[in-house]
């Protein structure tokens, strides 16, 4: 190995070792120069002239170097070989300037849905669904695609927002899916074509937009003394609960001069654990309220289910605002 060979094969070690943090502990004496080393090995010269020794003719390896260290980064990875007769100049350039491939990336495509996407069963929908396609690397857009529970509901040459009108009764699914060409070449940081990793024709899909039914939950106040025992007084209750599970909870709130107060819930939950009144130091007065069922129906007169109603009414009127609260 002669001078450059070693100068360059300690320039590898030294600058491996800082760029991969093996370099810990104390300080330790501070080392030799490649002009210095250059010098301990026979070289006659200033550094000027050591400098320009690294360039032209003069400044090749004269034998391949196996690389088994190497800067992060690096254009030589472990395991490769440097051939004889390179020059100096294009190792140091390719060392501490090294190219930086481009970055690709692959489309994305998005789906929006018109919200909210829990409604109450039976109800009629009349939605947008909104695709997003994002390029990014890839080529255009060539064919779009929107399925709905799993069936072709829509397909064109672009992605546009689609209008669909339903009465909601079971879980319905939409999805986007999109078919794009092969993306352009991008340039390395040598501004370069650098083919590899280039994003190639393909297609790429959307999450999905699910819209469910549920039962809604009835409460409130009753400012007459008639028992909510029928599917239109119990829909009538001004305030309501989507998708009440066991442990919900629900407030009614009751005005002076009202009657009374009740709750209506699907009878597939449990009995309520309790129902406290704000006005009486938030004390438990289940045992004051009424239980029935009674069937009820979904939003249009959707396939009506039982629901229990607790409710109770006063002799005298409310003398004041109060709060009820349920919790199943």
């Amino acid at each position: 190995m002669d001078i450059i060979d070693q100068v360059l094969a300690n320039a590898f070690t030294k600058r491996t070792a800082l760029a991969e943090g093996a370099l810990q502990g104390d300080p330790g004496p501070r080392g030799l120069s490649a002009y210095q080393v250059a010098l301990n090995n026979g070289f006659a010269g200033t550094e000027i002239e050591w400098l320009d020794s690294l360039k032209g003719e003069g400044g090749v390896t004269t034998a391949p170097i196996n690389v088994t260290n190497t800067i992060l980064g690096s254009a030589y990875p472990v395991g490769s070989i440097i051939p004889a007769g390179t020059s100096m100049e294009e190792i140091w350039r390719k060392v501490f300037n090294p190219v930086v491939p481009p970055t690709y990336l692959a489309p994305l495509l998005s789906l929006a849905g018109t919200t909210p996407l829990v409604r109450e069963i039976g109800e009629d929908l009349n939605i947008i669904l909104t695709p997003t396609f994002t390029q990014r690397d890839g080529g255009a857009l060539t064919q779009y695609r929107l399925s709905k529970n799993g069936a072709n509901f829509f397909t064109g040459a672009s992605a546009t927002p689609q209008n669909d009108t339903l009465q909601l009764t079971v879980n319905t699914t939409y999805q986007a899916a999109a078919d794009y060409g092969q993306g352009p070449i991008k340039n390395d940081s040598a501004n370069q074509p650098h083919p590899n990793g280039r994003i190639p024709a393909g297609n790429v899909q959307s999450g999905t937009v699910v819209y469910t039914p549920q039962r809604r939950s009835f409460f409130g106040r009753l400012i007459n003394n008639t028992i909510p025992d029928s599917n239109a007084l119990v829909r009538a209750l001004t305030q309501n609960l989507l998708n009440a599970q066991n442990g919900s909870v629900m407030a009614a709130t009751v005005q002076a001069g009202d009657m009374g107060v009740c709750f209506a819930y699907p009878a597939t939950l449990r009995n309520p654990t309790s129902i406290t009144q704000a006005g009486f130091m938030n004390m438990d007065v289940k045992d004051a309220f009424t239980e029935i069922t009674i069937t009820v129906e979904g939003a249009n007169g959707y396939l009506p289910i039982e629901y229990k109603v607790l409710y109770n009414i006063n002799d005298l009127p409310f003398p004041a605002n109060d709060t009820f609260t349920l919790t199943i």
